[in-house]
């Protein structure tokens, strides 16, 4: 798999990344299986959010052995299951409090 450098950054990272919209709602074994799968064709770069369901947790518990494999990305301000406005400072301090 081809790699890149990240912007100014030392992290070098696939071409191709991991999206976790999908696998919020998914059981471990198959969460376990897509992304062992990925990371074995050489993807080493996971996107998710914390309104991605429960992606986040997912793949901290799937990968948890293989941390130096992969870069994680992660965004949020998107309030979605939550009481607050998109973006909203306590909907902000909520989500990274979590984090």
């Amino acid at each position: 798999m081809e790699k890149r450098k990240y912007g100014s950054t030392d992290m070098e990272v696939s071409i191709l990344g991991f999206g976790g919209s999908e696998i919020g709602d998914q059981d471990e074994q198959t969460v376990n299986r897509l992304l062992s799968g990925a990371l074995e064709a050489g993807l080493n770069l996971i996107d998710t959010a914390e309104c991605y369901g429960h992606s986040e947790e997912l793949i901290g518990k799937v990968l948890a052995g293989r941390r130096d494999d992969y870069y994680l990305f992660t965004k949020c301000g998107h309030a979605a299951g939550l009481e607050f406005a998109d973006w909203d400072h306590c909907c902000l301090s909520k989500v990274l409090t979590a984090a």
